[in-house]
């Protein structure tokens, strides 16, 4: 409920293209953060079971933080200082959200729950084939 309510806030603070800077921002640092982490986690998790985990946990920490800021600041100068880029990944989101239907979404999560619901009737390959056909 408090993710919803700051981002509500922000949202309006922010306004439609601020908003879209943000969530930029927002989903390109979780995407670095997977090549950020290099791995790090279950060796972390398997030094921790030996007890020896809180110097590692310091070093992988720092490394991480450091790393972050490098892949960051590199991605987000591309993305944010290119007006040119910007506008065209601008562009091309308006482009695709004028494709996106509800209806759409509905039937593909249906079909993705029955897929993995175990029912034994899904075919997993039927979302592709109807994605096609629509």
């Amino acid at each position: 409920m408090l993710n919803l309510t700051v981002f509500v806030v922000i949202a309006n603070v922010l306004g439609a293209e601020g908003l879209g800077r943000f969530v930029l921002a927002v989903t390109f640092a979780q995407v670095a953060g997977v090549f950020v982490d290099f791995g790090m986690q279950p060796i972390l998790v398997r030094e921790a079971v030996k007890g020896e985990a809180w110097g590692l946990f310091r070093t992988f920490s720092t490394l991480k933080m450091l790393l972050c800021l490098v892949v960051g600041a590199a991605g987000l100068r591309r993305v944010l200082g290119d007006r040119a880029y910007w506008e065209e990944l601008g562009a091309v989101g308006i482009e695709r959200a004028a494709t996106f239907s509800w209806d759409e979404a509905a039937r593909c999560t249906r079909q993705i729950y029955a897929a993995v619901g175990g029912d034994g009737e899904a075919d997993p390959s039927a979302l592709e084939q109807e994605r096609e056909v629509a």
